[in-house]
């Protein structure tokens, strides 16, 4: 990842929030990890989107939790 203003979310598929911040952390550039705890946030199985804006732009990737 370039370093700069991230801001992480995990979203349902119909795009609701279901962590993650309106705030963006000002991070250097490099490989980060972050965990979900499927409990903690009461998530069923299925396919989820995970967005990622760094600066000006943004990806959106689906991932599935098993």
């Amino acid at each position: 990842m370039q370093e700069g203003n991230v801001t992480l979310k995990l979203l349902d598929i119909t795009g609701r929030l279901i962590s993650g911040s309106e705030h963006a952390v000002y991070q250097n550039a490099g490989g980060y990890q972050m965990n979900f705890n499927k409990n903690q946030l009461q998530l069923s199985s299925g396919i989820y989107l995970l967005s990622i804006a760094v600066n000006e732009k943004q990806y959106v990737k689906k991932v599935m939790i098993e």
